[in-house]
């Protein structure tokens, strides 16, 4: 198993434990946890520790060009996000809300419940450049 796995069971395990007291859940660094895009350069990051490129996708959906809300079921209805952004490494996605990563085909079912269409948010190429814009001191709240 690698850093990037191993992270993410921590992560998750945090996310859930602190779910119980309806905290928010944070990052080692204290990052809050629910900032997705941190999440998925963190995640990112530890991949790229263990020589595995990422891209980040962003899950959203549009009626009539307004983006509609989208709802995680872990949170049983309780939390609705505009997007959600995760990482995505060798066609498996990592996200906290799940304790190991999971095939793309999957993932959207799995975490909201139906089909929710996804792009690249971040590409391969810009991955290092992302990891480190989201890795300062300013992105601590």
């Amino acid at each position: 198993m690698g850093l990037g796995e191993q992270y993410l069971i921590e992560l998750h395990r945090q996310l859930i434990r602190e779910m119980r007291f309806n905290r928010y859940s944070r990052l080692p660094d204290r990052k809050f946890i629910n900032h997705c895009d941190v999440v998925a350069a963190d995640i990112s990051k530890r991949l790229l520790e263990d020589d595995k490129i990422s891209q980040v996708l962003e899950f959203s959906k549009y009626t009539d060009e307004k983006l509609k809300l989208i709802t995680p079921q872990l949170y049983g209805g309780k939390v609705q996000w505009k997007l959600h952004l995760v990482c995505d490494c060798n066609n498996l996605i990592y996200d906290p809300m799940l304790e190991k990563p999971i095939k793309i085909a999957d993932y959207s079912k799995m975490v909201f419940g139906e089909y929710v269409p996804r792009v690249v948010h971040v590409s391969k190429n810009d991955i290092v450049k992302f990891i480190e814009t989201h890795n300062s001191d300013s992105n601590v709240y």
